[in-house]
């Protein structure tokens, strides 16, 4: 399992994801380049995983805050499995700090649009990719 990161861009495996950088901004970030804050909240994300793995657990990773839904990655845990989906969560985007995502990740969610399954990975595969995401720059020509 590969997660890679850009400042515009999240990838799960083949799965790649747009985000914008708009409702990141906080006080703690305030510093950080917009793939360096989804480093962040991804290691909040993993977290949440360590702490709260259980069967039949539901995770969610916010990361396009929009007005009216928070595009998230959802994970299902089940033996020793997370499944992936990729789903719209019927909250204000606005109303989460990107700092202190916790109770989100681990609050159950009114789903507005599921787009369905990403597919299902081990879960410790899953952690280790958690925890060193391939952060890739962009590169400037001058």
């Amino acid at each position: 399992m590969l997660i890679t990161v850009d400042d515009h861009s999240i990838s799960f495996a083949s799965h790649r994801f747009v985000y914008g950088a708009y409702y990141f901004d906080c006080e703690e970030y305030k510093d950080l380049q917009p793939a360096a804050i989804m480093v962040k909240i991804l290691q909040q994300w993993r977290q949440a995983l360590i702490t709260n793995l259980g069967d039949g657990r539901t995770f969610f990773l916010p990361f396009e805050l929009d007005d009216e839904c928070v595009e998230c990655i959802e994970a299902t845990s089940e033996d020793e499995m997370l499944t992936l989906r990729y789903v719209w969560v019927d909250e204000p985007g606005y109303s989460l700090i990107a700092s202190d995502l916790m109770s989100f990740i681990v609050s159950a969610h009114e789903i507005q649009k599921d787009f369905g399954e990403l597919g299902k990975y081990s879960k410790n595969d899953f952690l280790a990719a958690l925890n060193a995401p391939e952060i890739q720059t962009s590169i400037t020509k001058e």
